[in-house]
């Protein structure tokens, strides 16, 4: 399994992620982040990030292959050259 790289927020209250391949970057969206977090704010979301980081890049691996990865972690989406 691959690792993930947090590369900071969106700028619309998500955050973008990357597996260590460096070609499979991902969306973590507002939404979730909120829901997950019980707020927003960039170190509550990244403290969630980190603690889900290996689940976060499974689903990432999963959205590359063509699959859907299980709820919440469906709401991730693809970003750049793979989607």
């Amino acid at each position: 399994m691959s690792t993930l790289e947090m590369n900071g927020p969106d700028g619309r209250g998500g955050y973008l992620v990357a597996l260590s391949d460096g070609a499979t970057q991902g969306l973590i969206p507002a939404d979730l982040l909120s829901e997950q977090t019980g707020g927003g704010a960039r170190e509550d979301a990244e403290a969630w990030i980190a603690a889900e980081s290996a689940t976060i890049a499974g689903a990432l691996e999963t959205l590359r292959d063509g699959g859907t990865p299980r709820a919440p972690f469906d709401r991730i989406r693809l970003i750049g050259a793979e989607t």
